[in-house]
């Protein structure tokens, strides 16, 4: 089977014409005008409707935040604190064991180091390690504790690694 074609020319149909490279440019760069226009726009509308600043006034300060009676924190170095109070808190395992005997020793040889060699003012701790360590309710803490992310995130604290 043998298929013949034949142009009909009609006047209402009219024939696209082949674009130049230049238009090609002309409606691309057009396009990206009108894409970043619409970006600023964007990042204009949620900057004035999620202004995070407020004026001291008009400010809520959180419940937690808010001035107490309670003591404030004392930021002197935790040497200077337990030289100043005589006596070393230590966080560690608990009792019994071998391995809570060492860390026991190891406090008490750094209570004679840091009290001049008095190891008798020595307050062993041994629940809630991390934050007892935090509110300074122990001065020092030698604990088998594993270095772990979830530990690092849950208890906001980086160990070094000694």
């Amino acid at each position: 089977p043998v298929i013949i074609a034949t142009l009909v020319e009609e006047p209402e149909v009219v024939v696209a014409e082949r674009m130049l490279l230049s238009e090609k440019k002309k409606m691309m760069i057009i396009g990206v005008v009108i894409f970043v226009v619409v970006i600023v726009a964007v990042v204009i509308i949620l900057v004035l409707f999620l202004d995070t600043k407020r004026d001291d006034e008009t400010a809520v300060v959180p419940e937690t935040r808010r001035p107490t009676m309670a003591p404030t924190f004392d930021n002197r170095p935790t040497l200077q604190i337990v030289q100043e109070r005589g006596s070393i808190r230590c966080g560690s395992a608990e009792n019994g064991t071998t391995r809570a005997l060492f860390f026991q020793d190891l406090c008490r040889a750094v209570a004679a180091v840091v009290l001049g060699g008095d190891e008798s003012n020595l307050e062993v701790v041994n629940d809630k390690w991390f934050p007892a360590l935090e509110n300074r309710d122990i001065d020092l803490l030698i604990a088998g504790a594993t270095h772990t992310l979830e530990r690092n995130v849950r208890e906001d604290l980086d160990l070094p690694l000694v």
